[in-house]
């Protein structure tokens, strides 16, 4: 997925600005936490909305915070309680930038998402015939034990 071949930083920046919508989520990824690197066997991850991230730079670092919105044309990420105060005493969301946060919990709640997780399942084993399906009228068992004479 190269979009320019240059290595000059402001062909890089207008790349990165002019990059569609849809190309803006796949660089939307965040680390994921140890505990989670062991689980799922993945270093980054895209965010998504309901992802509870921990702030590593900047005046809320240390907070753990759920993922409010993603907005991808702005490249930034707003979570809950993470709020300023404006001057006429309102209280603003505050946009944070996504190479400043880790994510610590994921929202689970989508099957596309489980399936990318998690190891693919192994192909169903052939299943043994059943010892009823095997036997033959004509043949008698070697487990069962033989039917008991009648006596005229």
């Amino acid at each position: 997925m190269v979009e320019t071949s240059s290595r000059q930083p402001r062909r890089q920046r207008k790349a990165q600005f002019n990059r569609p919508v849809h190309r803006r989520g796949m660089v939307m990824v965040l680390p994921l936490s140890k505990e989670l690197r062991s689980r799922y066997h993945r270093r980054r991850l895209t965010v998504r909305k309901g992802d509870t991230v921990r702030v590593l730079a900047g005046s809320f670092v240390g907070r753990e915070e759920r993922v409010a919105r993603v907005d991808r044309r702005n490249r930034r990420l707003v979570l809950d309680n993470v709020t300023l105060r404006k001057a006429d005493k309102k209280l603003q969301q505050l946009p944070l930038n996504p190479g400043h946060l880790l994510l610590t919990r994921l929202n689970l709640s989508d099957a596309w998402r489980r399936r990318v997780l998690h190891a693919p399942e192994p192909a169903p084993e052939e299943e043994a015939p059943t010892e009823a399906a095997t036997e033959t009228p004509s043949a008698p068992t070697t487990n069962a034990a033989p039917a008991p004479e009648k006596e005229d």
